[in-house]
């Protein structure tokens, strides 16, 4: 049950007169690309195009294929705008979801119980349940804070894989967070950047959990790869070519400080970091990852050898601490 704005986007279509059009959606919304496709085809006589390749966030926007093809709009699905419009026209179908949270606020009361000052955070396709979500839980005895984004686009309580600045500007207000929304992905990203326990309430399977025991755990395996870094004498630092992963400068600077440290470092660039390209590289001994910092996060074990983020590069060269990341101080 999501909103896909079919007469939105059809209105936009018809109003840009866009004659070829390239459509994004994220791995779980793809099994809706085909109706949507032929949908739009059918009511604007445009020719539409449906990228294939992994949609990672909003930060993934494909223009590479938007040009190969040649359109003249892009329709990107899940996500609300996070960068800068690129040369390409875009547009952002936040597809908000239809279904009810109730029951899985409900599910989520005896987990709160012990906290008293709630922070509400969710995805997108969450957003406009927040203020329900707020009523709810002040029924139930409870203080509830909704914090604003400090990133341009980002709406009231949202926080994306790589952006909980909305949390983060409430976190001295409140307990504990509640985290609606599908999956651990972003509620995992917030346990670790915040030293408030976060409550994940999953609206899709009604599970609710506790993040505490799984940000323990994924300190603990952060830290084996930092000091396995720390053994290595070659380091790859990995530049991602994707529109909003783009961070050359930074990968300079760190290639720099690593070779201030006798490390030899060598820049690689590419759309996608995946166990089997750097399983290419057999003389490297670990990589700094500077496009998306949850790779090193989520995916690190997939991989032959260690994966920093660009902070945890920031601890190996000294700039930067373990404490502080870890919320230790």
């Amino acid at each position: 049950m999501f909103d896909f704005e079919d007469e939105e986007v059809v209105r936009i279509v018809k109003k840009r007169k866009a004659k070829r059009i390239l459509l994004q959606f994220p791995e779980g919304l793809k099994r809706y690309a085909m109706a949507t496709a032929l949908g739009i085809g059918r009511e604007t006589g445009a020719s539409v195009f449906v990228s294939a390749d992994p949609c990672y966030g909003a930060c993934d926007v494909d223009v590479d294929a938007a040009r190969s093809v040649q359109a003249d709009l892009v329709i990107h699905y899940g996500h609300s705008q996070y960068c800068e419009d690129a040369d390409i026209p875009t547009m952002y179908v936040e597809t908000k979801w239809l279904g009810s949270i109730s029951d899985a606020l409900n599910k989520a009361l005896p987990l709160l119980e012990p906290y008293r000052k709630i922070g509400l955070v969710t995805t997108i396709q969450h957003t406009h349940e927040l203020e329900p979500a707020r009523e709810f839980l002040e029924k139930h005895g409870k203080t509830v804070r909704i914090g604003d984004s400090s990133t341009r686009f980002g709406r009231r309580g949202q926080i994306l894989g790589c952006d909980f600045s909305s949390a983060l500007s409430i976190q001295l207000e409140v307990d504990a967070f509640l985290f609606i929304g599908g999956g651990v992905f972003h509620p995992l990203g917030l346990a670790l950047a915040t030293d408030r326990v976060v409550i994940a309430a999953d609206p899709f399977t009604l599970r609710v959990e506790n993040l505490s025991d799984r940000k323990k755990r994924t300190l603990r395996m952060r830290w084996q790869a930092l000091e396995a870094a720390r053994k290595a004498d070659r380091i790859g630092i990995v530049v991602g070519l994707k529109s909003g992963q783009k961070r050359l400068d930074e990968a300079c600077r760190i290639k720099k400080m690593l070779e201030n440290l006798g490390k030899e470092a060598v820049l690689i660039c590419s759309r996608e970091i995946s166990p089997e390209i750097i399983s290419n590289f057999t003389d490297l001994e670990a990589i700094v990852e500077t496009g998306c910092p949850r790779i090193a996060v989520d995916d690190s074990s997939r991989f032959p050898i260690p994966v920093l983020n660009q902070r945890e590069a920031m601890i190996l060269v000294g700039e930067d601490s373990w404490e502080a990341y870890a919320g230790e101080t």
